[in-house]
């Protein structure tokens, strides 16, 4: 499942930028999927103006899996997407009995449940390959310690690719980046696969803490380079990890941070392969730049605006509250002003650092 904008809905331009990565890069690589045994959840609530919605509608149709779904006005909002799959699709008005996955003398019902950020994108092999290492781990084969012994089951990514919004290269730049610590798994495609129907979703589940302890995990990785999920770091991002500004984002330029990978190269360059990987249209990417360029200071002040305070429990308050919020928001001034230089940011530089906004229960609002 996905969630747009929970509880940001009336901030126009970040609704608009988000849109914008929708539409050019999450939508496509799930339209692309080359195997259709899924159903796609898309949370929103209430705040998300009908205009927007009809775009998120628009952007999905054909998608035979895919489904709109509204969360309570009142009430836990992470109780629905954190819940069992089957309660989950149940939520969309559809039947909650599927297929088994597995045949022959293995058959035997299994519940996957996905997680994918809505400025993500996701390899268009991503659910046949899910599906193939499911179905081996519980017949016993492909060393993921088969039968009920070897589930749950996590499968994740440690590798990924980052695209970032850029003045000087028409359709961004692209990087790589890998998981920070032995017991991460990133974030685009994390699964959990589970031999019961009462198995809460993968949502529970810290994607900083999968790693740990006992869980069995089987990872998805290619080896290749440049591949991978997609991940988008931009200014919409409530966490902030990677983002740099985009006139001051340029080929050759390092990631930020721990996760950094390989220096930055121009989207359009050949190296990687978007509409046979991916499903998205070199147009589509260059939408994509020019609307996030485009509304990059916008959005920032609008977060940081006393208006953009308002928030839901959960990630979508990391601007506002917890000890690295001074920082997140100095970091989007400087956004704000179109600058974003690499190096960490002055708590002092943020006016707004003091301010705690009424935080609203339910849950976040990350793209």
């Amino acid at each position: 499942c996905s969630r747009f904008s929970i509880g940001q809905g009336r901030q126009s331009a970040l609704v608009a930028a988000r849109l914008a990565l929708f539409v050019s890069i999450c939508a496509p690589s799930i339209r692309a999927q080359t195997d259709g045994r899924f159903v796609w959840l898309l949370y929103v609530d209430e705040s998300l103006l009908p205009a927007d919605r009809t775009a998120l509608e628009e952007a999905v149709r054909g998608i035979a899996g895919a489904h709109i779904v509204a969360l309570p006005k009142d009430g836990e909002h992470a109780a629905a997407y954190e819940a069992p799959c089957l309660r989950q699709i149940s939520l969309a008005g559809l039947p909650t009995d599927p297929p088994s996955a597995l045949s022959g003398a293995h058959r035997r019902r299994v519940y996957l449940t996905s997680r994918l950020d809505a400025d993500d994108a996701l390899d268009s092999s991503f659910f046949a390959a899910v599906h193939g290492r499911v179905a081996s781990a519980a017949a016993g084969g492909g060393g993921d310690g088969g039968g009920a012994d070897g589930f749950p089951l996590y499968l994740c990514h440690l590798h990924a690719l980052a695209w970032l919004p850029s003045t000087t290269a028409g359709s961004g730049v692209v990087s790589t980046e890998d998981a920070i610590a032995s017991w991460h798994c990133l974030t685009p495609g994390l699964t959990k696969a589970s031999f019961s129907r009462e198995a809460r979703s993968v949502h529970a589940v810290s994607h900083t803490e999968v790693r740990k302890g006992s869980r069995r995990v089987a990872l998805l990785d290619s080896g290749e380079r440049w591949s991978g999920p997609v991940r988008a770091r931009t200014v919409t991002s409530d966490g902030l990890k990677g983002v740099r500004s985009a006139r001051e984002t340029a080929v050759g330029g390092g990631g930020e941070g721990k996760r950094a990978g390989a220096p930055a190269r121009d989207a359009d360059d050949g190296t990687v392969p978007w509409a046979a990987r991916y499903g998205i249209s070199p147009a589509e990417l260059r939408r994509a730049n020019e609307e996030l360029t485009r509304l990059e200071a916008r959005v920032a002040e609008e977060r940081v605006s006393p208006d953009g305070n308002d928030c839901v429990a959960d990630f979508s308050c990391a601007l506002h509250l917890g000890k690295k919020a001074p920082a997140r928001l100095a970091r989007l001034t400087k956004l704000a002003k179109g600058k974003l230089k690499k190096g960490r940011s002055s708590r002092r530089e943020s006016s707004l650092s003091s301010r705690r906004p009424s935080r609203r229960r339910g849950e976040p609002g990350s793209a």
